[in-house]
């Protein structure tokens, strides 16, 4: 019996520690009055959905993608440097390997606090190779964190968290079988109410210091941020302009090679493989993966929360995907199936397929490049004024 009460009143002691401690981070750190966190680039920012959240308001679309977040990220035509102080504004979530499904759970996890109900993910082509998501980058990437704010949202109905769950399973199983075993736990207590008297006391405290760890690691973190600023009195973007500088600077960054990729990348990843890349993906295809299973699932939260997201298709690049032989035909298949999918689910698409041979569109063989990002940038502002 003694063993008993001392444990409770050390988990007493430990729960009233936790609520102090996170008050005191979350109050010395608020991320609405730093606007430049939206276009930080940072696993830590990421995996935390409360952070996230925070930052969040009317005027913010919650943009999800993955590695091209990061491409072309210090020139004037990337969305940190180009919406800075304007009225729209970004929040970017994102690195290699996000994907539908990382990206369902983030949306699920802050629907709550998306007073803008406005979301647009960007999709690439290499997202749907045959095997979808590589389980092992899956479990990488995965926010425990993240899956319980999702598994906390009622507004999901139960059929769908299950089918949700079922596929994180399955990819946990075979990236981290340990974490899957918590996840299981997290399931029958959040979903199911199943859980004996021990997992629901492990689940609740575990829970609490996640939030915990992931408040402090955001303070250590972005406690250096600069906050940015923000005003209604910039002039709206010229596009045409801006597509011309974009032109012209890319124009300049490609000087070594035909296929219209920047030179690093040419002499890095490239000049020396041309040879064996020849017509080496005549089999390729994009148009049998479960990566689209995962992005029903995306779309299908989206309807359960009644958002119209933006899903905004990127293109590969046409010269190069030519050079290696993969098939135009399948190539034009892959659009077809994305467009068929967003339009029937409700949603937007910014379909920018015709673009395959836009020299600038992308920088190397599939980041987006300075015109991508301005036409992108674009569709978001455009997706943005269109549902205030």
């Amino acid at each position: 019996m003694k063993k008993v009460i001392s444990f409770l009143l050390s988990l007493v002691i430990f729960c009233g520690m936790v609520v102090s401690v996170d008050w005191g981070l979350k109050n010395g750190f608020r991320s609405k009055d730093m606007p430049a966190l939206n276009y930080e680039l940072n696993k830590v920012k990421f995996r935390n959905y409360e952070l996230i959240n925070s930052s969040l308001d009317e005027n913010t679309v919650l943009v999800l993608g993955s590695s091209e977040l990061s491409s072309q990220k210090d020139t004037k035509f990337h969305p940190r440097q180009l919406m800075q102080g304007q009225q729209t504004q970004m929040m970017l979530v994102g690195a290699g390997y996000y994907q539908s499904l990382e990206h369902t759970i983030e949306l699920a996890a802050c629907s709550n606090a998306l007073s803008s109900r406005k979301v647009a993910l960007i999709i690439s082509p290499q997202w749907f190779v045959k095997g979808g998501v590589d389980p092992a980058a899956f479990a990488s990437n995965f926010s425990e964190k993240n899956f319980i704010g999702f598994l906390k949202n009622d507004q999901l109905s139960k059929e769908l968290k299950t089918k949700i769950c079922t596929r994180v399973l399955e990819l946990l199983d075979q990236g981290n079988p340990a974490q899957a075993s918590r996840i299981r736990m997290y399931i029958e207590y959040y979903v199911y109410d199943k859980a004996n008297l021990f997992d629901r006391l492990y689940a609740s405290v575990y829970s609490d210091y996640l939030e915990l760890k992931g408040n402090y690691t955001a303070w250590k973190t972005f406690r250096n941020v600069q906050p940015g600023t923000l005003t209604d009195s910039l002039k709206p973007l010229d596009w045409n302009t801006l597509l011309d500088e974009a032109r012209t600077y890319g124009r300049e960054q490609c000087t070594n090679n035909p296929f219209f990729v920047y030179d690093e990348y040419y002499d890095r990843y490239m000049k020396d493989a041309l040879e064996s890349k020849k017509n080496s993906q005549l089999d390729g295809s994009y148009t049998i993966s479960s990566e689209f299973d995962d992005l029903s699932l995306f779309l299908e939260v989206c309807r359960e929360l009644d958002i119209t997201s933006l899903v905004i298709s990127i293109p590969v690049k046409g010269v190069w995907y030519d050079y290696i032989g993969f098939p135009k035909t399948d190539r034009d298949a892959y659009y077809q199936k994305i467009r068929t999918m967003v339009e029937a689910s409700g949603n937007q698409l910014a379909d920018f397929s015709d673009e395959e041979y836009s020299d600038y569109f992308l920088s190397d063989i599939m980041h987006l490049g300075w015109e991508g990002w301005v036409k992108v940038s674009e569709s978001i502002v455009e997706y943005a004024e269109s549902n205030s």
